[in-house]
């Protein structure tokens, strides 16, 4: 709902956007995440993860307080 509301206009175009970015999440993080959690450990490899998740979610956190 949240993408419905913000890009009217482009409602469509930002929901696939979406479900493209998440599937490609979906295919990709479980391929590198035991790799990932070996050479850095639990602790460092969720820490990774979260700081990740911050950046990409930066630009909406933006546009929605402006």
């Amino acid at each position: 709902m949240y993408l419905i509301d913000s890009f009217t206009n482009f409602a469509a175009s930002a929901i696939a956007a979406t479900v493209c970015s998440r599937s490609l999440l979906g295919f990709a993080l479980p391929l590198a995440a035991p790799y990932m959690w070996q050479s850095l450990g639990y602790g460092w490899g969720c820490t990774l993860l979260a700081g990740a998740s911050i950046l990409i979610s930066w630009p909406m956190v933006r546009s929605v307080s402006l």
